[in-house]
């Protein structure tokens, strides 16, 4: 670009025509040179701050998209116009012919004061190349000097100030509906940036920095955090805030914020100290989206509170579910953390950093995990050893102090008495790790006065867990086979109530235990150590451990290995009680995976037909209820269940086969003959007598009273012991109706025998 400099001058003219199109101008009254005022020779303006270029996206495919508009109603179609009316005004969107369509509609806002326009761009953000993340860090506000004022600015409308691409704009397009058809559409397509698209908030980042970049450059004693739309600024002095707000309001639109306590990102600032706001807990609680509300506003202060681990897991337990409309309710310890929260969110306070003091490193150990000044963190494993722990806490505390404040803890207090055994401890390859490239000071935990709330756990315990088995007492050599079950399907939790059943016996002298788990076998060498539990499995084999005075020594078998003696005799008797108890679970598992059929079921897990009414289908259940029919699935203490509807399949066979015989269908039954095939069937077995009968099962299924009394009988009841003084009533295929003083008993009929009465001593 050809132009005039003046070395010796704060002005630097430059021909209009030579001047960039996307560098905007002020109005200035003249331009002084250095032959006095010659606004008649020079261009009568001065350069604003030089405005970078817009992003350009990066698109995955250039196939324009078209997703019809939705019919809205005409009170919201009339607000739709007024919103675009304004838009229009305002310089946001423009006419569109573009081939990409996209869907707006309108909300009212959570004042209830007007409305606000929404466009639906997710089919668009699919096309759309994700630029990724710019600010991965989350500014932590106590880093921020002690002492020096501050000032919080909100940039206004920052994205609707962001121009889109030229190029982009056309992928933005949207129309309206008139009612009836009245006339054509309206298309339009958006001109600035828009807060649903996926890159916009990288973009808005990105866009501000450009325009703080001066800002630094001419401060360099200036604090300025920057994060999305919100900027703060603090300064060793009143003056230089002054200047700089100054500055920056010519530059960006605006609003500023002084004060002795300014908040910033949802945290209170004063001159010395940062306190989280004050939340109002919503205690009614009805659906897992109140839950996930509730938690995510509480983790959002939780780097400013202290809170434990073990208080946020009783809220992070109601988070389990698969629809935001899933049925919550609070229980009495999530009520109690609850309280606690509320407790600390209005006594707790943060120091702002100050640079004269050095940066010390705590690490303690409580009951649920780590937790440090700087942040807070649960082991990643199911048992985790303390000193793998507490190099992970070390590592990263130096990693936020460095990315925070840039310099390293002048030292690090480790939570251990000075005498720990330097074997385990100085020696370890987790605690090595965290110490490289330290080159501060090393000392042993005093209590520091934030760590009121932590309780101290001493970590340098004997081990319980020995790696190689010892003699031990024997049980009378019995074998004693126990059921558990477990209705979360969950083998492994199964397997670890096995080894704790096993750690009640010989509580005080040395345990060997022989299992086939890997898993407890392992999670059990994992705790020769003290660490931390972070599963229900752990704390529970945890809590076994520490209640025996002896120790243990797990052995890991594989099953069915041909190991003679009580290895392969211990699972056979295994085998043997837990046979049959899996057929649900994998008949579960291959439906939900695989879709498999009810009849292939049958045959891959065994299903027989006394398992029936495991596995009725849907379809079943619905016919059933629409009309009134009770579903009964056999008859109670009878195993001959299967036998009876064996037998009446083949009776029903068999009539068929009769009948299509008689018919003259030699193999197949044609498909238009089966229904009636069928009910011919169906007929003649239920409406005719059979045999000597005088009644058809028609007539018996339907009668309500018997017509003729029934011959005294002794029945079986549950507990195994005969009856006398009932009366036979009815007796069908397998089961048997008998009657005793007005009540009605339906009984297998192999539970009926005839009562015999000694006539001699009658007569």
């Amino acid at each position: 670009v050809p132009f005039l400099i003046d070395t010796r001058a704060d002005v630097t003219v430059i021909p209009e025509t030579n001047w960039p199109r996307l560098w905007t101008l002020e109005e200035a009254p003249r331009v002084g040179g250095v032959r006095g005022f010659q606004s008649d020779k020079f261009i009568p303006r001065a350069t604003a701050v030089h405005s970078s270029p817009p992003i350009k996206l990066r698109w995955k495919s250039s196939n324009p998209i078209w997703v019809e508009q939705w019919p809205l109603s005409e009170p919201r179609m009339t607000v739709l116009l007024e919103l675009l009316d304004h838009e229009l005004q305002q310089g946001h969107i423009e006419p569109s012919t573009s081939p990409w369509n996209t869907p707006v509609f309108v909300t009212p806002k959570r004042s209830g004061e007007g409305f606000r326009l929404l466009h639906d761009l997710r089919e668009v953000n699919k096309k759309i190349q994700p630029i990724g993340p710019v600010q991965t860090l989350l500014p932590a506000n106590s880093m921020i000097p002690e002492g020096q004022p501050c000032a919080v600015l909100e940039i206004e409308d920052c994205f609707f100030s962001i121009p889109l691409c030229e190029e982009d704009k056309e992928q933005f397009a949207f129309s309206v509906m008139f009612l009836n058809g009245q006339r054509p559409n309206l298309r339009f397509q958006w001109k600035v940036l828009l807060q649903s698209m996926v890159n916009s908030p990288t973009i808005c980042q990105v866009t501000v920095d450009r325009a703080l970049v001066p800002i630094w450059h001419t401060d360099p004693t200036a604090t300025i955090v920057q994060y999305m739309d919100d900027i703060l600024i603090a300064t060793p002095s009143a003056g230089q805030i002054d200047r700089l707000v100054t500055t920056l309001s010519q530059t960006l639109k605006a609003s500023e914020k002084r004060g002795p306590c300014v908040t910033f990102l949802g945290v209170q600032i004063t001159n010395s100290y940062v306190t989280p706001q004050q939340i109002k807990i919503p205690w009614s609680i009805k659906t897992l989206h109140d839950m996930q509300q509730l938690v995510g506003s509480l983790q959002w202060i939780q780097n400013i509170v202290l809170i434990p681990p073990e208080v946020m897991s009783l809220l992070y337990d109601l988070l389990k579910g698969k629809h935001p409309w899933e049925q919550k309710a609070l229980t009495p310890e999530a009520s109690n953390s609850l309280d606690f929260f509320e407790q600390q969110i209005s006594s707790s306070t943060l120091a702002r950093w100050n640079p004269g003091i050095p940066l010390d490193l705590y690490v303690h150990f409580t009951e649920g995990g780590g937790v440090e000044a700087l942040s807070w963190g649960k082991p990643s494993h199911v048992f985790s050893p303390g000193v793998e722990c507490l190099g992970n806490l070390i590592m990263k505390g130096r990693k936020l102090a460095l990315n925070h404040l840039g310099i390293e803890p002048a030292k690090i207090y480790l939570p251990f008495r000075k005498q720990f055994p330097i074997l385990s401890v100085a020696m370890s390859e987790h605690l090595a790790l965290a110490l490289v490239g330290f080159a501060g000071e090393i000392q042993y935990a005093t209590k520091p006065p934030w760590t009121e709330l932590l309780a101290i756990v001493d970590i340098d315990l004997p081990p319980k867990v020995m790696d190689r088995p010892l003699p031990g007492p024997t049980s009378e050599e019995q074998w004693r086979c126990v059921k558990m079950t477990d209705h979360t399907l969950s083998v492994q939790q199964l397997e670890a109530s096995a080894l704790v059943l096993a750690c009640g016996l010989f509580t005080k002298e040395h345990l060997n235990i022989v299992t086939d788990s890997m898993f407890v076998a392992k999670l059990c060498l994992a705790m020769a150590r003290p660490g931390v539990a972070a599963s229900t499995t752990a704390v529970m084999i945890e809590e076994a451990l520490l209640s025996r005075e002896g120790t243990v020594s797990v052995i890991h078998v594989n099953s069915h290995n041909p190991i003679k003696g009580f290895f392969q005799t211990g699972n056979d008797k295994a085998d043997a009680t837990a046979k049959g108890l899996w057929t649900l679970r994998d008949a579960h598992q291959l439906h939900e995976t695989l879709h498999i059929g009810a009849k292939a079921l049958a045959r891959k897990c065994g299903i027989i037909t006394d398992n029936g009414p495991n596995f009725v289908s849907k379809s079943i259940q619905t016919f059933a209820s629409k009309w009134n029919i009770t579903l009964v699935h056999g008859i109670p203490h009878n195993s001959t269940g299967q036998a009876i509807v064996e037998r009446a399949n083949q009776t029903l066979k068999a009539k068929l086969e009769v009948l299509a015989k008689a018919e003259g269908f030699a193999n197949v039954v044609p498909p238009g003959d089966q229904a009636c095939l069928l009910a011919t069937a169906m007929l003649a077995l239920n409406q005719f007598p059979r045999g000597d009968e005088t009644k058809s099962p028609a007539q018996k299924h339907w009668a309500v009273q018997s017509l003729e009394e029934g011959p005294p009988v002794t029945i079986r009841n549950e507990l195994g012991e005969w009856e006398q003084g009932w009366q036979l009533v009815l007796t069908g295929r397998g089961y048997a109706a008998v009657e005793k003083e007005g009540k009605i008993k339906w009984c297998p009929l192999k539970s009926i025998k005839p009562e015999l009465r000694d006539k001699t001593n009658e007569n």
